[in-house]
């Protein structure tokens, strides 16, 4: 009998100490398990964190990068053109004979205000950290008409005659202005061109037409307004190859304005 209850008395400690251990080993299971689930549930929001600042970053990158234009760049081209519009003001003058031997004083005449336009194109030949300079081609076309009056040696006077000056011409010139004074540019350069004189009127006795060839020099100041328009002044020497009778006016001035494209 007493063996049987010292018998039941070891299971009953036995039993108690088995459920105390699994309740421990339990317990300490789940907080190693929770610890785990907590420390690896960190770690992935911290990766997460970081891909999504590397994935922010890289659209920053890549959105950057996307505005680059793959193509190569095209290099602009060197040589200008130019459109100028000028006037001056112009007195016919000299002598003509016309075909019906009668005599025109062109001395007679009043100063005209004579308007004009030039073509051309220039092209940059030397530039350093003082000077720039370039080279230009540029043609010519002024023109006046004006009204004047003939006296034919019997006394009588054409009141109804109109007299029209056309200078053509082409000007080689050399450009030149300094770094500093970006805005300023000095030209020179040759003249070479026609002369027409041409008087019309319904009485055929008084009308003409003659031409002579012409050449000089010319000096022009550019004053830059903007970019691509300039203010010009011109000042030019021209004079006649060949032709005693006819005269061209030696001091010309002119006033326009000018862009580049």
């Amino acid at each position: 009998m007493k063996m049987v209850q010292h018998l039941a008395l070891s299971c009953l400690v036995a039993l108690s100490l088995t459920i105390v251990f699994s309740t421990a080993f339990t317990q300490s299971f789940a907080d190693i398990s929770n610890g785990s689930l907590r420390s690896q549930a960190l770690m992935e929001n911290t990766i997460s964190e970081n891909q999504k600042k590397n994935s922010i970053t890289d659209a920053r990158v890549e959105g950057m990068l996307s505005l680059k234009d793959p193509r190569l760049d095209v290099a602009t081209r060197k040589i200008k053109y130019t459109a100028q519009l000028t006037a001056q003001q112009f007195k016919p003058s000299g002598k003509v004979r016309s075909d019906l031997n009668y005599n025109f004083d062109l001395d007679k005449s009043y100063t005209t205000l004579m308007p004009g336009v030039a073509l051309g194109f220039k092209v940059p030949t030397y530039s350093n950290d003082t000077i720039k300079t370039n080279i230009a081609l540029t043609a010519r076309a002024s023109y006046s008409n004006q009204a004047t009056e003939v006296v034919f040696p019997s006394g009588y006077t054409e009141s109804e005659v109109r007299l029209s000056t056309l200078l053509l011409g082409v000007n080689p010139s050399i450009g030149l202005s300094a770094q500093r004074f970006s805005w300023l540019e000095m030209n020179l350069g040759m003249e070479f061109g026609d002369l027409n004189y041409t008087q019309t009127s319904s009485n055929d006795l008084a009308t003409f037409s003659k031409h002579a060839n012409y050449r000089g020099w010319n000096m022009a100041f550019n004053f830059e307004v903007s970019r691509d328009w300039f203010i010009t002044t011109n000042y030019a020497q021209r004079k006649l190859n060949a032709n005693d009778s006819l005269q061209l006016q030696s001091n010309n001035y002119e006033l326009g304005t000018q862009i580049l494209w």
